[in-house]
C-alpha cells in the first residue's frame, strides 16, 4: 500500500506511456522522463522489479511497442512478452490503433494555424477531385449530400 493513495503504484495499475512530439521525453506514471534515461535506466529497473512474464512487465513492454520503441536488449523479458503477444495479437493491434489515434488527436489539438489551413486546403482539394471524377453523384455518395 502506498503512503499516498493518489500516487500511482507501479505494477498494480495499467500505466500509459506517452512519447513527446519531439521524442525527447516520455510521460510514464505521471513523471516526465528523458527518453534516453527511460530506455536505458528506468525500463531495465522496472523489468527487474516486475520479473519476466509478469503482467506488469507485459503491460510496460506492450506500451513501449505500441509507441514505437525497440524492444531489443531486454532479453528474457522480451522473449516472455513475445510469447504472450503471439496469442493476443488482436489486443495489441487495438492498443496500437488507440495510440495512433491519440497521437493524431494531440497533433490536431496542438496544430498551428498554418497546419490547419494546409489540412483544410488538402480536404477541399480531395472533395473537388472526387466531384470532378464522379460528378454530382460521387459528391453526394462521398459526403452524404
Amino acid at each position: 500500500m502506498s503512503i499516498n493513495p493518489n500516487l500511482p503504484v507501479p505494477g498494480l495499475t495499467k500505466e500509459k506511456l506517452t512519447l513527446s512530439p519531439d521524442l525527447s521525453s516520455v510521460l510514464y506514471a505521471g513523471q516526465e522522463i528523458p527518453t534516453v534515461h527511460f530506455v536505458k535506466a528506468t525500463v531495465p529497473s522496472l523489468l527487474a522489479f516486475y520479473g519476466a512474464g509478469s503482467a506488469s512487465a507485459f503491460e510496460l513492454l506492450s506500451e513501449m511497442n505500441a509507441n514505437g520503441f525497440s524492444l531489443r536488449g531486454y532479453g528474457k523479458y522480451t522473449d516472455a512478452w513475445a510469447n504472450v503477444v503471439v496469442s493476443r495479437r488482436e489486443e495489441q493491434a487495438q492498443r496500437e490503433r488507440e495510440v495512433r489515434e491519440h497521437n493524431e488527436r494531440m497533433a490536431a489539438i496542438m496544430a498551428t494555424p498554418t497546419e490547419i489551413a494546409k489540412a483544410v486546403a488538402e480536404r477541399k482539394q480531395r472533395e473537388e477531385e472526387i466531384a470532378r471524377k464522379f460528378g454530382e453523384h460521387g459528391h453526394r455518395a462521398a459526403f452524404g449530400g
